[in-house]
């Protein structure tokens, strides 16, 4: 893809039909708990994560890595995008025949990518 069609994607990423970037510059996620799975190599972690403003639970499982004092957990899932109202309606107490068939054509789950980072004090 062109820059000038990665700019146009990023752009509409960041506007308010999808993630509000301009109010809600920051996604969070508070992990609740962690356990082994019982390959013994990865690792079930429950948590909420909150993307503007709405806070939903979440569950993946994921490979740890302890480097030193610092352990990485990764993870590549979906989330269903109508829990965070991001959905391409500009406002969401407006409603657009367009908005809305656009909508319909775009899967119901997004592709997120996480990484925690955990250190030891």
């Amino acid at each position: 893809a062109s820059a000038a069609g990665r700019k146009k994607v990023d752009d509409e990423l960041r506007s308010e039909g999808f993630f509000a970037v301009s109010k809600h510059p920051v996604a969070t996620m508070v992990v609740n708990k962690i356990l082994p799975e019982p390959n013994g190599t990865t690792f079930r972690v429950y948590g909420e994560l909150t993307i503007k403003e709405v806070t939903k639970r979440i569950e993946f499982t994921t490979l740890m890595k302890q480097n030193g004092s610092t352990i990485t957990a990764t993870a590549n899932m979906k989330i269903t995008r109508a829990n965070w109202n991001i959905n391409h309606q500009p406002k969401s107490q407006s409603w657009s025949l367009f908005s809305r068939l656009k909508d319909n054509l775009v899967d119901d789950e997004i592709p997120v990518s996480l990484e925690l980072v955990f250190t030891k004090k």
